[in-house]
């Protein structure tokens, strides 16, 4: 039994959610994953929502705790479920990041049940759900029917274990076939299979993950076998016969390639992927017992074998495990590698500022979808800079772009918003402006779940990338009075009547909806700002600075003086090779937000949820159809 333990407070807390624990490549690829996350540094659990029958002790290396699921924690960083019937289960789960392992359509395991069929497709149809998957035909079929883009991560193996795995018993003249799955799955087809070698002189060998009734019809049968075990098998056969109705990858045909042999397979969309016909094996249309006989009367040619064999090999080796697995890593945790960085460039106790700069400044960047929304962020604020710049617009880098500014010199790795700020004046001259911008859009976007009202710079072409811009305003302090807490009373009754305004013409409760600026919209903006400003006498003018009452109410701060911020010093924040102008005390301003800015935070998680990510991949197309990025 593996030992479960507690997680440390820095630990990041992932659970996959299984349906049981017998042999299968599916579950191998999991294993694979989970104990990879685990040696990366997280805490790793399986919750089983079936029958438990052991640790799964097949796996070479098992180090993951598996238990049922009625006695798991309900609270997890990142849950990733395994089969349909998981994503039930883990709906009582709560988790800051949702990831579905998608292996199979597996709606082709229940053919004549229409009822299950359904069930099994709302499950590729979650919201706030990231889709990972192991081929690339499941890649397009889950964008084309069911509109996921899913993150592809090509099942890899250990190359080097199958191609120079010692055979359990010596070839010969006569031809050893080897018939893999389960005999009483009607998928894997095995009657098939037996049908196309009866009657022939081979040796048969079937590999089962339990006792099935067609086992005295092989020479040799292997009953629930390790994984590694299964290299010593493969070496030791001349042909893979594969019949399934269905394979979503057909993990063993990529390990009987490895190990030199022959695939002589149905087609399916894991088959086809593998395998291109009459080069590194052979495949014939699904019932086809005719032409499989044909193919494997051919391969007694052991020059036909042995060309085949060499070439499926060549193919196997560029399907690596480490890499695959590293991609995995990268994809589920993606601040492990961060915080393993941070570790190994501090082990030796040095904590003084300099070597934490250098720290943070050499760290990896961020990779994928994330890294191409920051480089479109990026193009947002380069954009906004020139139009500033030629305008007279004074703006400054905000939160955590001037954070990343200070630490990183760009973005912070795992973060990919930018903000900014301006004083409330200068927001107004450049809504003008950028009104007949063929490129800009400048948007007010509100969201009823924080209650509040902000702008965002986008693209006219599409709505998933933006800089926020934060406004400030100065206030006439008088001892006599409160006068920062009689701002932010007077800031939520103007946030709620702006909200209003909104609601009358877009009757919408969703979280965040940003909108084009509406006359009709605006004229009521315009009055609930008429009445604040009676309300407030003392604001505009004076030595204090505030969050202007526009901006979300929710991130008020305390004020401060006027010449905290400003004069800006001009081009001092370097962000992604390009100078922006620095608020006069940063250091000061960053230590009141974030204390010790110059340590890792505990909590690296990505920033977009799966939903914002897809939308994001189809608007990155948009704009680079249109010429307005590349990547």
């Amino acid at each position: 039994m593996i030992p479960l333990r507690a997680p440390a407070p820095d630990e990041e807390r992932v659970a996959f959610v299984i349906g049981g624990t017998t042999i299968s490549g599916g579950m191998k690829v999991v294993c694979e994953y989970a104990n990879a996350l685990r040696e990366a540094g997280a805490y790793v659990v399986m919750l089983c929502t079936g029958p438990l029958s052991g640790q799964m002790e097949w796996f070479p290396g098992q180090k993951v705790p598996v238990i049922p699921f009625r006695e798991a924690a309900r609270d997890w960083d990142t849950v990733i479920t395994t089969f349909w019937q998981t994503n039930e289960f883990a709906s009582g789960l709560s988790a800051k990041r949702r990831v579905y392992l998608v292996q199979s359509d597996e709606r082709c395991f229940y053919p004549r049940n229409p009822y299950l069929r359904l069930r099994v497709a709302k499950t590729y149809r979650q919201k706030n759900v990231e889709y990972l998957c192991v081929a690339a035909w499941m890649k397009k079929w889950l964008k084309e029917e069911f509109n996921q883009n899913a993150e592809l991560i090509v099942n890899g193996i250990d190359v080097n274990a199958f191609a120079s795995a010692v055979p359990l018993a010596a070839k010969s003249d006569r031809l050893r076939v080897l018939i893999e799955g389960d005999a009483n799955s009607s998928v894997k087809n095995i009657a098939s299979a037996l049908e196309i070698v009866r009657g022939t002189d081979m040796e048969i060998w079937r590999v089962t993950p339990a006792a099935d009734s067609a086992a005295e019809e092989a020479d040799r049968v292997f009953s629930a076998v390790p994984a590694s075990d299964m290299p010593g098998i493969y070496r030791s056969c001349d042909i893979l016969l594969k019949t399934s109705r269905f394979e979503s990858f057909c993990l063993p045909a990529l390990e009987m390639m490895a190990a030199g042999g022959v695939v002589l397979a149905a087609r399916t969309p894991g088959t086809e992927e593998l395998i291109r016909h009459g080069e590194n094996g052979f495949l014939f249309e699904q019932n086809d017992t005719a032409a499989a006989e044909k193919y494997l009367d051919m391969l007694r040619d052991p020059e036909i074998r042995e060309r085949i064999g060499r070439q499926a090999a060549a193919y196997a080796a560029g399907c690596s495990r480490d890499e695959s697995i590293r991609h995995a890593c990268s994809f589920l945790l993606p601040g492990q590698k961060y915080k393993q960085f941070f570790k190994e460039n501090t082990e030796a106790g040095i904590t003084d500022e300099e070597t934490l700069r250098q720290v943070f400044l050499n760290m990896p960047e961020a990779e994928g979808t994330a890294r191409r929304i920051q480089l479109c962020n990026n193009d947002l604020l380069r954009r906004i800079k020139r139009v500033c710049d030629a305008n007279g617009i004074p703006f400054f880098l905000l939160w955590g772009t001037l954070l990343g500014s200070v630490r990183h010199r760009g973005f912070i790795p795992w973060d990919d918003d930018i903000d900014i700020g301006m004083m409330r004046q200068d927001l107004l001259k450049l809504k003008d402006i950028i009104r007949d911008d063929p490129v800009l859009r400048l948007d007010m976007a509100y969201n009823w779940g924080l209650g509040g009202i902000c702008w965002k710079i986008r693209y006219r072409l599409c709505d998933s990338f933006w800089v926020d811009i934060f406004l400030y305003e100065t206030f006439e302090d008088d001892p006599s009075e409160d006068r920062a807490a009689m701002i932010r009373e007077a800031s939520a009754r103007y946030q709620h009547r702006r909200l209003h305004a909104v609601r009358r013409y877009y009757h919408t409760r969703k979280p965040c909806l940003a909108t084009v600026s509406d006359p009709r919209v605006d004229r009521l903006c315009e009055s609930a700002r008429t009445l604040l400003e009676k309300e407030l006498p003392f604001l505009g003018r004076g030595d204090m600075l505030i969050l202007s009452p526009d901006a979300n109410p929710q991130l008020a701060k305390p004020p401060v003086p006027y010449s905290t911020f400003f004069p800006l010093q001009k081009n001092s924040s370097p962000f992604e090779g390009e100078l922006y102008d620095t608020i006069r005390e940063p250091d000061l301003w960053l230590k009141s937000l974030y204390g010790d800015y110059m340590t890792l935070p505990a909590d690296i998680t990505p920033k977009h949820e799966a939903e914002s990510m897809s939308r994001a991949e189809e608007d990155l197309k948009k704009l680079a159809d249109a010429g307005l990025m590349t990547f």
